[in-house]
């Protein structure tokens, strides 16, 4: 779709700039269907395109786009992330500080990380953040 696309060249661009040659697009573009239409969903994580900047001490930026029926695609969710992992159709981001504590209260000195799933909101068409599991 022309939306990731156009994300794609703006990623890769940075990289030109920096003197740098992006990775394969295989590298951090995923065409997978999250939100159970049938049509494409793409997701973006920056984490395997370095030389664009979006990466550093807080994770790198991941961003889902779902595919219309227009052929076209529309940002739903983007935030930085300490990982991805795509289970079946469920993407798991690696998570710290206040996204892992839930309802319990954890001291300041403790590093968490924990892995949060995003659930589609059809209703709300967006992803919305599960419970965080894998405390560690």
């Amino acid at each position: 779709p022309p939306e990731v696309a156009q994300e794609i060249s703006s990623l890769q661009s940075n990289c030109q700039v920096m003197n740098k040659t992006p990775p394969p697009i295989g590298d951090y573009v995923t065409r997978i269907g999250l939100t159970g239409s049938g049509i494409d969903d793409w997701l973006i994580n920056t984490g395997g395109i370095s030389c664009a900047g979006l990466t550093g001490g807080g994770g790198a930026m991941v961003e889902i786009f779902i595919g219309l029926p227009t052929g076209h695609a529309r940002k739903v969710y983007a935030r930085y992330a300490l990982g991805v992992e795509i289970r079946g159709s469920t993407v798991w981001l690696g998570s710290s500080g206040d996204q892992c504590r839930g309802s319990a209260t954890v001291p300041p000195a403790t590093t968490t990380t924990c892995q949060v799933p995003l659930i589609w909101n059809k209703a709300a068409q967006r992803f919305d953040e599960g419970p965080p599991t894998n405390l560690r």
